[in-house]
């Protein structure tokens, strides 16, 4: 391994590892940036964190790219209709809840699944604010602004930035590829978990096409 190359991924539970084998420990060994990695021959830094929004992903890493140094950074987009509201004060997910906390981050990940479940209930007028966020964002337009950001980014400051859809399905000419990482490996007989996830194999899968695109295509010579 080149200890001096280092690969940069961020993303949602599908970059994180989610599922992929029985020991939740191991996920993110198993994750697409770790098998992107080792035929790479790269060090990898995966920041992805679960149930994220894309706005949480880019501003995330844009901290990342801005205060490290990496050799190339591969981000995947994930579902548009989550968003992140800002408390201005440290939350935390406490035996299944937001809850004000001493320290921490102060963003709120919105989420269709985090609704059903009520992580917001625990915190006075959040859930309100989180069904106001679904019924005037536009969804979309924030997808399309995350993308153009980061791609406006990795031209200004030269930087060896790619991206592709995870769960989204968002059409950019500045992504990688047209097809997502979900919808590919459904098409290509991977099984979803019982958490709409999938397991290491799927993700060995993608790495390799990832590899391929980065190597043939995007025109990364290793």
């Amino acid at each position: 391994m080149n200890k001096n190359k280092i690969l940069y991924t961020n993303g949602c539970s599908l970059t994180y590892g989610t599922d992929t084998v029985d020991d939740k420990s191991k996920w993110n060994e198993h994750s697409w940036p770790a098998y992107l990695s080792s035929r790479l021959e790269y060090q990898c830094v995966n920041n992805a964190i679960e149930n994220c929004s894309n706005q949480s992903i880019l501003r995330r890493t844009l901290y990342d790219l801005e205060n490290n140094n990496y050799n190339l950074s591969v981000i995947a987009w994930t579902n548009a209709n989550r968003f992140e509201i800002d408390l201005g004060v440290p939350v935390e997910i406490i035996e299944g809840k937001y809850e004000y906390v001493a320290e921490g981050d102060s963003f709120v990940q919105c989420t269709v699944w985090g609704y059903k479940n009520k992580i917001y209930s625990n915190i006075p007028y959040l859930t309100n604010r989180v069904e106001d966020g679904f019924d005037e964002i536009d969804f979309g337009g924030v997808a399309e602004e995350c993308i153009r950001t980061l791609d406006e980014y990795a031209k200004r400051t030269d930087q060896r930035i790619y991206m592709f859809n995870g769960y989204g399905n968002n059409s950019n000419k500045s992504l990688l590829t047209d097809i997502s990482f979900y919808q590919d490996v459904i098409e290509h007989g991977y099984k979803l978990t019982e958490s709409n996830h999938f397991t290491k194999d799927a993700h060995e899968y993608w790495a390799n096409i990832l590899y391929t695109h980065l190597t043939k295509y995007g025109g990364m010579l290793l």
